[in-house]
């Protein structure tokens, strides 16, 4: 029975499956519209990332658009004349961050809702002499623009208010008008706030305008839906442009920098110290705790020094804290910290002034737990001075009482002991005062409103206006995640510290009675000691983890994180000179496999003891086991030179040579990471001198740089490619008995955006190195046979092009399908793309590397052996290798007179050679004249060299072809 029963589950459930599909709701099948979006490079607002997604202002803002319409996003990138004009034609359904004007309306439709405001800014670089709003220095100077921006005509309507008369330059896109700036081609940039400019500084900033999203004018059903979304996002967060503006541009460099005129630099310069005053009881605002004064005003005036330059003078208050007599003391500069609007005396006084707001302060009423008071009873709400809240506590409670009370310990204590009803408190002071015995029983969930609280600088009505400026201007530049931290850092941890007469007030009862104390007193003793010693048991235990986590199993040694710790104290605490020492043991892989594991553990454990009794014998040493057998010693350089390498093998008996290599890093800048100062010695182990025979490799910033370049290559060379930065020169070769060309060679260059115009010897070094040259050649071979083809297409005829074969390609199992379906592809002739091999490569693995040769002569490729001479020839080669055209080096000849003669003679005899057996010579290399009378004497006919034509351009080698009439002849004719 129950096996029916399974077996009729199993179809009932086998059944549904089939059919589940056919009952899916019609919205899952519907295809969701594609809507193509039209963006510049604005950073910040729609950027690609590496792995095809998009971040940004806008992505966020569209995402939110295509959750309401369904659309499916497409991003297309152009410059923003570009986008404008596929946007009106219809080539583009959206774009974004366009501002008003007459005649954009004319040809777009906008959305009814701005998407956001956009300041007009205006940068330059950092080192030119240019305050904030400062037309007499940018009179005459260089501008760049955007070419259509809307920021043109703010900047004109500056320019002619001031009367500037400053050239123009118009740009395409915001990279190209950055790095005109940074390249010193413009002096100013005007741009738009959405665009991130990190690496300039702000001088002006512009009346803000809004943007909004645009489309073409037949597109109306499209913008009716955008216009509907974002009515449905603005009812369900009226602030989402806010939010996205704070999380996308809130640091940005136009938003955190203080942005000050000549004058007020000058007064910055000369202000000398500000007297601050600031009440030295306001916990966690101010507070001293073991002589420094500490909280959040302290570091938040720490951040406004470091930002505006100014400089304060802390002036804590402790007793009656009156900022009224500090500011009538410092009438000029006197400031005072943390006053707010609703301060009670602020505004019965117009002797005052305060800055803008420093922090936002959300406010909390807060009554006691068992709301003792009675439904008639009158309302009391008790507050400071500083949050004077009568009116809109009497707004929301008409019969309410209002009273005062000098600190927020006392309005909350008085809730605590029912002397009044509620007070108003701020989150930060509620958590530290919550851990005082009987306020920690208040609660804050009183449905009273209040206002926001925010604290400014309070000051003298005659302070000096320059000073207020500087100030707001800083204030306005503080980033929200900046005052986040500083609260954080203040905050965390911080709990009210109970005293005695907290504790007795808790515990009264206790205290009433002698015969009860004295108990207590005896149970508080037993309990002290017993806390002794579980301290005492816990700190060993603490100590014996401690010891776990930092110290390596096997070798004994620190582990790699205890080192970095220690090794960043030692660096310091002593101002003497150290080095950074790696230390690997070569080929530990053999010793793992032939010794087994656990020999290979007590080599480990010997080089631990070894290295802790050198850190013994030389105090100011410290060692570590990083990983595998790879350690790492920090020794002072004195004990290091008096005694060289450490010796650590010399008493480890063993039948296998072990040997160690040395990598040394003179310590010169303390502050770097210490991974760093270890991938550095551990550099320097890798490129030691002579690795056969040198042990120790001391680390220079050549290597580093080196490395760094290497990187550079790898990483920039696929990127290089795809951008067409790769390109070919073609060096022509010449029949100097026709007097013509008779062909060229492709030879390859990298037009490098930022380095300029890198030649072979720069980059394919690298990659035949790291064996990654075979995705380069064939970009060469399509190139090439791109620049053929163009070629007959012009002309009817096109001169054979070489190309060069790396070594790896030989190994390419499909090397003569890749060459027959490139001259397919191009509608060429075998004959028009020659193909040149190495005399090295010839040299390494023979066999394979000659037959893949013969398959392409039998291909019908005709196939030259490059740099003949240069490396292994010999009779045996010239005899045994399947090539139909030598390449002989002219750099064989030697440079001393004598030796040179035997190199003319061993020419010579190479040409005569070649000739018996039928094949023909190119001399390359060849760059005087003198050269060319000696191969013309020993009848050589093809030359190619510099004294003919250096590699150049392909224009200019098809300009070179054309300037006489030259039949189609190949070499090998």
């Amino acid at each position: 029975m129950k096996k029916r029963s399974f077996i009729l589950m199993l179809i009932l459930c086998l059944g549904w499956s089939l059919i589940s599909p056919f009952f899916q709701p019609a919205s899952v099948c519907a295809q969701s519209p594609v809507i193509r979006v039209g963006y510049i490079d604005y950073a910040g607002f729609i950027e690609p990332s590496e792995e095809d997604e998009y971040t940004g202002y806008g992505v966020e803002l569209l995402e939110r658009i295509a959750a309401i319409t369904g659309w499916q996003i497409e991003y297309v990138y152009g410059d923003w004349q570009q986008i404008l004009e596929q946007v009106r034609e219809g080539q583009l359904d959206l774009t974004l961050c366009a501002q008003w004007t007459p005649e954009r309306e004319a040809q777009f439709l906008f959305s009814k809702q701005p998407i956001g405001n956009e300041l007009t800014v205006v940068y330059t670089r950092e080192e030119m002499p240019i305050y904030y709003d400062d037309p007499a220095a940018m009179d005459g100077l260089r501008v760049g623009l955007l070419e259509g921006s809307y920021q043109n005509r703010c900047w004109q309507e500056y320019a002619e208010k001031h009367h500037l008369e400053c050239p123009l330059e118009e740009f395409k896109t915001e990279s190209q008008m950055m790095e005109a700036l940074l390249s010193e081609k413009v002096d100013l940039i005007v741009s738009g706030a959405l665009a991130l400019h990190k690496e300039a500084k702000v001088v002006l900033k512009l009346k803000p305008s809004p943007f909004y999203i645009i489309t073409s004018k037949t597109n109306t059903q499209l913008m009716e839906q955008v216009d509907e979304a974002l009515e449905e996002i603005l009812l369900d967060d009226p602030y989402f442009e806010a939010h996205l503006y704070d999380t996308y541009y809130g640091d940005s460099q136009y938003s955190i920098q203080s942005l000050f005129t000549r004058e007020e630099a000058a007064y910055i310069q000369n202000s000398g110290e500000i007297p601050v005053g600031l009440d030295g009881g306001q916990i966690p605002f101010a507070y001293v705790e073991s002589g420094t004064l500490k909280g959040i005003w302290p570091q938040l005036l720490e951040l406004i020094e470091k930002k505006s330059g100014l400089r304060f003078s802390l002036q804590p208050q402790f007793s009656q804290p009156d900022y009224t007599v500090f500011l009538n003391q410092n009438p000029q500069q006197g400031l005072y910290v943390g006053i707010t609007r609703q301060n009670l005396r602020l505004r019965e006084n117009e002797s005052f002034q305060l800055s803008d707001p420093l922090l936002d302060l959300d406010l909390m009423a807060v009554v006691s737990p068992d709301e003792s008071w009675s439904a008639g009873e009158q309302f009391s709400l008790i507050v400071t001075e500083n949050t004077a809240l009568g009116s809109e506590f009497l707004n929301q409670i008409p019969d309410g009482i209002l009273l005062y009370a000098d600190t927020l310990e006392q309005c909350l204590q008085a809730v605590a002991d029912h002397q009044a009803a509620a007070t108003v408190c701020d989150s930060y002071t509620l958590n530290y005062y919550n851990w005082k015995p009987g306020i920690s029983d208040l609660r804050d969930d009183y449905p009273l409103e209040f206002p926001s609280l925010q604290p400014c600088f309070a000051a003298s009505s005659k302070l000096d206006p320059m000073l207020m400026s500087i100030l707001n201007k800083t204030i306005a530049s503080l980033s929200q995640k900046e005052i986040n931290q500083i609260i954080y850092e203040a905050t965390v941890g911080l709990h009210y510290k109970q005293s005695w007469t907290d504790w007795l007030k808790a515990n009264a009862d206790l205290a009433a009675s002698l015969a009860l104390a004295l108990i207590l007193g005896v149970t508080l003793l037993i309990y002290r000691r017993r806390k002794q010693t579980e301290e005492q048991i816990q700190k060993r235990r603490t100590e014996m983890f401690q010891h776990k986590a930092e110290v390596d199993r096997i070798s004994g040694l620190y582990n790699e994180e205890a080192f970095t710790e220690r090794a960043r104290t030692f660096l310091l605490q002593n101002p003497q000179p150290y080095y950074l020492i790696y230390m690997n043991i070569q080929r530990f892989k053999i010793v793992n496999e032939l010794m087994g594991v656990e020999k290979a553990d007590q080599l480990l454990a010997h080089i631990g003891t070894q290295l802790k009794a050198y850190c013994q014998r030389y105090p100011g040493s410290l060692a570590c086991r990083i990983t595998a057998d790879h350690f790492m010693l920090l020794t002072p350089q004195a004990a290091y030179q008096n005694n060289g390498p450490v010796d650590i093998l010399k008493d480890y008996h063993t039948e296998l040579n072990l040997s160690l290599e040395f990598g040394v890093y003179p310590i010169t800048e303390r502050t770097l990471p210490m991974k760093l100062m270890q991938d550095r010695a551990a550099l320097a182990a890798k490129n030691r001198t002579d690795p056969l025979f040198s042990q120790v490799g001391f680390y220079t910033d050549e290597q580093r740089q080196r490395f760094i370049r290497e990187q550079q290559v790898l990483d920039e060379i696929e990127g290089a490619m795809t951008r067409g930065e790769i390109i070919i020169y073609i060096q022509a070769k010449y029949d100097i008995e026709a007097r013509q060309v008779i062909g060229g060679e492709a030879l390859v260059r990298w037009q490098h955006p930022a380095r300029g115009l890198l030649g072979p010897g720069q980059f394919v070094g690298i990659l035949e190195e790291k064996g990654l040259i075979m995705h380069l050649d064939l970009y060469v071979w399509e190139k090439t046979c791109q620049f053929l083809h163009r070629q007959r297409e012009q002309y009817g005829q096109v001169l054979p092009i070489s190309v060069n074969v790396s070594k790896y390609n030989f190994y390419r199992q499909n090397l003569v399908n890749l060459f027959t379906d490139l001259i397919a592809k191009y509608q060429l002739e075998t004959k028009d793309l020659q193909l040149e091999i190495t005399e090295t490569a010839c040299a390494e693995d023979t066999e394979q590397i000659y037959a893949a040769v013969r398959q392409l002569q039998k291909a019908d490729f005709t196939v030259l052996m490059d740099d003949f001479g240069a490396g292994y020839s010999s009779l045996n080669m010239f005899k045994d290798a399947p090539v139909d055209i030598i390449k002989l080096d002219m750099g064989f000849i030697s440079s001393d007179e004598i030796n040179a003669q035997r190199s003319f003679a061993i020419i010579e005899a190479i040409v005569k050679l070649s000739h018996s057996l039928n094949v023909p010579v190119i001399v390359e290399g060849v760059e005087t004249q003198a050269q060319v009378d000696f191969l013309k004497s020993i009848n050589t006919r093809y030359i190619q060299g510099y004294y003919f034509s250096r590699p150049v351009p392909e224009e200019d080698y098809a300009a070179l072809c054309q300037t006489a009439a030259l039949p189609q002849k190949k070499v090998s004719e």
